[in-house]
């Protein structure tokens, strides 16, 4: 915020352009290192506004771009030019203190941490027929579901699968499904972890359904019963501090 205002303003480029080369030079490489080595395709730039991702190609596009623009607007910085404005000082340093409140004042607690200090979980005690799981999951009322919403290059997802593998105890649940967001490359995580549930590829289609991998969601009479976001917990756990207060 405060280098882009800089850059409107026309306040100082000399020091204004050169460091924004450098903010984005350093996001440009660490997206390339998440890209080649983790397969990551999305930025994240925008949060979670689907609208505004892009694809791989797109984003080191549009920063080649940036650069450029860049490279021209430092041009003209190494001019004599004439001393910068007091209001435009005044203007920036109120942009940023602005901008400082509203991040305090948006800023959450990531979301398996929230629940577990105040409210319940609005997923708690849907119906499974008014959330988007029938277009890949048929539930039976008699029967007991886990279902493991899941990233393949989420380090906490893929931590949890030996416990989501011992979710399989008839004594927890009837079955055991996962829904990854993502593609699992050559099928080497389900060839390490000898994955013997069924997953099915839902891509961005539970983006506005959870936030949140992992999240597991205990179903029961075709209603979720249970979420637990950011990590699954061992079947003991899970039998202890879930199916016992049922």
């Amino acid at each position: 915020m405060a280098v882009g205002l800089a850059l409107v303003l026309d306040l100082y480029p000399r020091i204004s352009v050169p460091v924004t080369m450098g903010v984005l030079l350093v996001f440009t490489g660490a997206f390339f290192y998440g890209n080649v080595v983790h397969g990551i395709e999305d930025c994240g730039c925008f949060g979670n506004l689907d609208v505004a991702n892009m694809p791989a190609w797109a984003t080191y596009v549009r920063n080649v771009l940036l650069l450029l623009l860049l490279i021209i607007g430092w041009e003209p910085a190494v001019d004599n030019r004439p001393e910068t404005s007091g209001w435009s000082i005044t203007i920036w340093a109120l942009g940023v203190a602005v901008a400082l409140f509203f991040s305090g004042y948006t800023f959450e607690l990531p979301q398996f941490y929230k629940e577990r200090i105040n409210m319940k979980h609005p997923l708690l005690d849907m119906e499974v027929e008014d959330t988007p799981l029938p277009q890949f999951i048929q539930t039976s009322p008699d029967s007991t579901y886990a279902v493991y919403v899941f990233s393949y290059s989420c380090v906490s997802c893929i931590n949890s699968l030996p416990a989501i593998l011992e979710y399989q105890d008839p004594a927890i649940c009837d079955k055991v499904i996962g829904l990854a967001v993502n593609e699992d490359k050559d099928n080497a995580i389900h060839s390490y972890y000898n994955i013997t549930f069924p997953v099915i590829s839902v891509g961005n289609s539970l983006s506005h359904f959870t936030h949140t991998v992992p999240t597991l969601l205990f179903i029961e009479d075709n209603r979720i019963k249970f979420v637990v976001e950011g990590g699954a917990p061992s079947s003991w756990w899970f039998r202890k501090a879930y199916l016992e207060n049922l």
